[in-house]
C-alpha cells in the first residue's frame, strides 16, 4: 500500500468519525480489527484492546462523536498519516491506523496527556 492510499483511508476514517456514521466507519474496518486505547492510567479508557468491527466502530463513534470544541485533523503521527484530535484547541489524542488490503486492522489511540505534551507545547 502506498503512502497516498494510506492517506486516503485516513481521510475516509476522519470523515466517518466527523459525521458520526458508524456504518461508514464499520465498512473501513476489517472484521478482526483491534483498537488499543492508551490513557496511561490518567485518562479513563478500556483496559484491554477492543476487538471486532462492530465493537471498535461503536467505541470510536462514542469517543470521536462530533461536539462543540472537538476537531479532527490529518497529521503525521509517528512518521505516517494519522489524525490528531483537538478538544478546546489542545491535542487530546493521536490516532494511527494499520492497514491490510485497504481495511483498518489496528487502531492505536494515544490519550495519555504525558505522551501528548510535545503536541501541546506553545
Amino acid at each position: 500500500m502506498t503512502a497516498e492510499q494510506h492517506r486516503a483511508v485516513v481521510r475516509e476514517f476522519r470523515t466517518a468519525c466527523e459525521t458520526g456514521d458508524q456504518g461508514r466507519l464499520a465498512a473501513l474496518l476489517a472484521p478482526d480489527v483491534s483498537a488499543v486505547f492508551d490513557g496511561g492510567g490518567r485518562i479513563r479508557t478500556p483496559e484491554h484492546p477492543v476487538g471486532g468491527a462492530p465493537h471498535v466502530a461503536r467505541s470510536l463513534a462514542t469517543l470521536l462523536t462530533p461536539s462543540p470544541g472537538l476537531a479532527l485533523a490529518e497529521a503525521s503521527v509517528n512518521g505516517r498519516a494519522g489524525l490528531v484530535v483537538r478538544c478546546g484547541g489542545r491535542v487530546a489524542a493521536a490516532v494511527t491506523l494499520d492497514l491490510r488490503a485497504h481495511l483498518i486492522i489496528n487502531v492505536w489511540l494515544v490519550l495519555n496527556p504525558d505522551k501528548l505534551r510535545g503536541w501541546n507545547r506553545s
